[in-house]
């Protein structure tokens, strides 16, 4: 036994290291998938340490599980504005190029695997190395071909955890268990700005202190505007990027089986909240002038099922997924600059020379050859410095909704050897309109599952399951009409105006390949 134990010891070791592009999982192990995660009240295999550590008094033999899921993602948009101010439609203007498009398929491996065993006649032990959630989007950083890359054209929120759990079987219809997992998280993203943000983000400061507005006209008009650095098509970019990890991370779960008659069984678990802090690197145009501090929590969840078995051949399940998802009012991101760029710098002296020519009245050379005009450039420089290396909270108001999942599975055993598995679930988004953006581009799925678990000899046991998933009410999410405030802040910083809008329309699809090989022992 000890050998199995160091052989698991070392598969944990490689899945950690194999998670790096996982997506939201849609099922920790074959079996689970195939049933669409309807499991908590027959949880039979050692990734109960997640669905229910109660089903691990299921397991009757010392079992080890190891498999992978392969997904192939693919996101579409279409109908892509950005309308000023006025209503009129500037998108050609901007010399965006694409109102209609999809990413690139690029199929992400999730590996999982676990270990769970009968220690007595009442206890039971499990320890599994799974991503219980994770989200990742990428497309390319030119936004003049893929328009949301101007609000992100990356970002990832993910999790890697082992978790060892046992089960205390109180007598033969009730079982109890518990598990504490230990895991790492990433998190991080990067977006294409039109205009260099931290010199507009100077600009805006000086609104604020002088009433010099931020637009195309005032700026022409006092020579800023041709100083600023600008993203060209075809050619150069302003990007930002914040890369983050939260090294270890703690949570725990709990679980009650109860089975009343010979053909019901119910169960309930509660998963316990999992605080996220995270610190990294504020990357601007590919070097690190800053570092970042974000503290978002994933949120508790309670999932509660039944089961029923019609016939010795025939069951179906029923669960669902309470998710507090609200406990994500505020993203914040705390972001303090070390360094400031050389070009920034150069904006900066440009800015402080043309806000002291407004103040005194003065031309370029008449101020170089006044000491207390020279002065009061150094101190505007100065104040501008300060104000960049000020921490800054460069976050996004979130106020997502608690919502619940729906799950729906069913088994037919066709022999000893081959059982049909399918499952049915409506996962409704948490994320609403007014904060919809390209960060979390979260639409309701419709999550829909078959496979099987073949018995291939006395020891081993195959489990598949094909997922087939897509997104909002099976057409494109249509209410993102100039309704995201964050969409609609970008949609002003790339005109340079207030109250511009952005309106788009977006949909995805996934195709899920999900393999686990059982060895008992």
């Amino acid at each position: 036994m000890k050998k199995v134990f160091c052989m698991c010891a070392g598969l944990f070791m490689l899945a950690a290291t194999a998670q790096a592009g996982l997506v939201q999982p849609f099922g920790i192990g074959a079996r689970n998938a195939a049933l669409g995660e309807a499991v908590s009240a027959h949880a039979t295999d050692a990734f109960a340490v997640y669905y229910n550590p109660a089903g691990l008094s299921n397991i009757k033999t010392p079992t080890l599980s190891a498999g992978t899921a392969i997904y192939d993602a693919q996101a579409y948009y279409r109908d892509y504005k950005i309308v000023d101010s006025k209503g009129e439609d500037r998108t050609r203007e901007l010399g965006i190029q694409n109102t209609y498009w999809k990413t690139d398929k690029d199929p992400i491996i999730n590996p999982h695997m676990g270990f769970a065993m009968p220690v007595n006649e009442r206890i039971s032990f499990g320890i599994a190395a799974y991503a219980p959630y994770g989200f990742r989007m990428k497309t390319e950083k030119d936004p003049f071909h893929r328009p949301t890359g101007f609000n992100a054209w990356e970002s990832y929120y993910t999790r890697v955890a082992v978790t060892p759990a046992i089960s205390y079987k109180v007598n033969e219809r009730l079982s109890l268990g518990f598990g504490v997992s230990m895991g790492r998280s990433e998190a991080g993203g990067g977006k294409t700005s039109l205009y260099d943000p931290i010199q507009l983000g100077i600009l805006k400061e000086i609104e604020k202190t002088q009433g010099i507005p931020v637009n195309k006209e005032s700026l022409k008009q006092i020579g800023i505007y041709e100083h600023i650095d600008k993203s060209e098509q075809g050619g150069k970019f302003i990007t930002s990027e914040m890369e983050m990890d939260d090294s270890i991370n703690w949570s725990w779960n709990a679980g009650i089986q109860y089975q009343p008659t010979d053909k019901l069984s119910l169960g309930l678990t509660y998963r316990s909240r999992t605080p996220g802090n995270f610190k990294g690197d504020f990357i601007h145009n590919g070097q690190a002038i800053g570092k970042v501090v974000m503290d978002y929590d994933h949120p508790e969840a309670i999932q509660a099922g039944m089961r029923y078995a019609f016939t010795e051949n025939f069951a179906m399940s029923f669960d669902m997924v309470w998710a507090n998802w609200s406990i994500g009012k505020h993203q914040a991101e705390y972001v303090t600059i070390h360094t400031i760029p050389d070009e920034t710098m150069a904006f900066i002296n440009k800015v402080a020379f043309g806000a002291v020519s407004i103040d005194r009245g003065m031309t370029a050379e008449q101020i170089a050859a006044s000491p207390g005009a020279m002065a009061d450039v150094e101190a505007t420089k100065n104040q501008m410095i300060d104000g960049i290396k000020k921490t800054k909270d460069m976050g996004y108001r979130r106020d997502w909704d608690n919502k619940i999942q729906y799950k729906l599975a069913m088994e037919y055993v066709l022999n000893n050897n081959f059982t049909f598995l399918a499952g049915y679930v409506y996962d409704p988004t948490p994320v609403p309109a007014d904060t919809f953006d390209n960060i979390w581009p979260d639409n309701d799925r419709h999550v829909m599952t078959a496979g099987f678990s073949a018995n291939v000899t006395t020891n081993w046991t195959i489990d598949f399951a094909f997922q087939h998933i897509r997104t909002f009410d099976w057409g494109y999410r249509d209410d993102i009409n100039g309704t995201s405030e964050h969409l609609n802040k970008v949609a002003s910083d790339l005109l340079l105006e207030k109250d511009a809008k952005m309106y788009i329309k977006n949909k995805g699809y996934l195709w899920g390949y999900n393999l686990t090989a059982n060895y008992r022992f």
